[in-house]
């Protein structure tokens, strides 16, 4: 059986994958820069779903990317904390 899915691939090498048939219930969110991705789901409590992809930890190059890429999480979680179920995931090395 071949599933028919959609997905979302906004600005990071992160991918959010759904069924199609659920594709009525999704919405792109804007929020994040190049490292982060969200999508709503339509449900009784709406549901967040952030996909990140971090840079890693362990280079002096990307200590500020890192720091500015929590801080944009942050703000997220602040923005739809009272409002959304969230659910985070990606790429967080």
């Amino acid at each position: 059986m071949i599933l028919e899915i959609r997905f979302c691939l906004c600005r990071c090498p992160e991918a959010i994958l759904w069924k199609k048939s659920i594709d009525h219930l999704i919405k792109a969110i804007p929020d994040g820069a190049n490292r982060i991705q969200c999508i709503e789901v339509q449900a009784q409590r709406q549901i967040l779903i952030v996909s990140v992809y971090m840079p890693c930890k362990g280079l002096r190059d990307n200590v500020d990317e890192f720091e500015d890429c929590l801080e944009q999480l942050h703000e997220i979680v602040q923005k739809y904390k009272n409002t959304h179920s969230i659910i985070l995931g990606g790429g967080l090395q």
